[in-house]
């Protein structure tokens, strides 16, 4: 592959607002885009961020378009703070400012939401990376689930969505408990019991799988 991490440094981000389907919310997706070629879109984890994808993007970007899309996930209004609600977001992310048909690389919750994506929204996806993809049925972070997390339960839950617990960030642990907190105190957060949002798209997503199959 080509670049080296230690010489890249990634442009700045951009704003982008993406409209919900029932064209109530406009939703500011942060942007990053780098390289010339293909075009790649990068989603990241449901605790992720763009910055998450700098040392691949470092190695590919001389290659390819790199289009690093980043959604507030932990902030999502509650109506579309599901998988469908987030595929329906990148997918109108995609048609609107790219030209072309785009290679989707997905880690954990963007595996899931590239995965429905290229089920519902063929003609738009050129090719499918998977890296740590939740599936269809994410359990981890529905199994015994906190109406409000603990850093602790937090802390296990997301270490359950790593290979090497050794790349999981303080910093991200940290964002990700302060944001579910809130939420908690203001309402539902996805994933909750009363909030069958993710299981339910889960469930959904298995059903159209079976039904192209």
């Amino acid at each position: 592959m080509s670049g080296s991490p230690t010489t890249y440094t990634p442009p700045p981000a951009r704003v982008v607002g993406v409209q919900s389907a029932d064209g109530q919310h406009e939703i500011a997706a942060r942007v990053t885009e780098v390289g010339s070629g293909p075009a790649v879109v990068f989603l990241h984890g449901l605790v992720g961020l763009n910055d998450h994808w700098e040392e691949v993007v470092a190695r590919v970007h001389p290659n390819v378009r790199c289009v690093l899309l980043e959604l507030p996930l932990l902030n999502l209004p509650r109506d579309i703070c599901s998988i469908e609600g987030v595929a329906d977001l990148t997918q109108r992310f995609v048609r609107e400012n790219l030209d072309e048909p785009a290679v989707l690389v997905g880690n954990s919750f963007g595996g899931h939401v590239a995965l429905r994506v290229a089920l519902e929204h063929p003609e738009i996806v050129s090719g499918l990376v998977l890296a740590g993809s939740s599936g269809l049925i994410e359990r981890s972070m529905v199994r015994e689930v906190q109406i409000r997390p603990s850093r602790e339960w937090l802390s296990e839950k997301i270490g359950e969505l790593f290979f090497d617990r050794a790349h999981m960030r303080d910093a991200d642990l940290e964002r990700a408990h302060k944001e579910l907190s809130r939420r908690s105190a203001h309402g539902r957060w996805c994933g909750s019991p009363a909030a069958p949002d993710a299981t339910t798209s889960a469930t959904r997503s298995r059903r159209s799988i079976r039904r192209r199959s």
